[in-house]
């Protein structure tokens, strides 16, 4: 497995993820708390998908992501889908709001490491 150190110093460009693709589907390579909004702090997820060469950020501070997160509370390493569902209505004051279904499913703590085609034994070059 790689470490979560290797994970976020070699992660590809990340692009702000609107609804496409839709479903987001990948592995979770990066999560922090994002303070710079006008609203309160909330969870941004990293999410590469499968085969992608671009990851793509989730800022999870609509109330249906951040439900999400805190009752599944995603590590990285583990798959994360993110899906866009639509809009709905509020019964209290009217307004819309977007809705998203989302899932996560942790790492596999038995599967081994992607074998590397480079030579791991290899002198460090400094």
């Amino acid at each position: 497995m790689i470490d979560e150190f290797d994970r976020e110093l070699n992660a590809p460009p990340a692009e702000r993820w609107e609804h496409d693709p839709n479903p987001l589907v990948g592995e979770l390579i990066a999560r922090y708390t994002f303070d710079g909004g006008e609203f309160e702090p909330a969870e941004m997820l990293v999410i590469l998908p499968d085969g992608s060469e671009v990851a793509y950020s989730v800022l999870c501070g609509k109330a249906t992501l951040r439900s999400f997160v805190e009752r599944t509370d995603p590590q990285v390493g583990g798959q994360v889908g993110i899906k866009y569902a639509g809009e709905a209505t509020s019964k209290k004051n009217g307004k819309s709001y977007a809705v998203y279904n989302g899932a996560f499913k942790p790492a596999d703590p038995n599967a081994k490491p992607p074998e590397s085609t480079e030579g791991d034994d290899a002198p460090l070059p400094f």
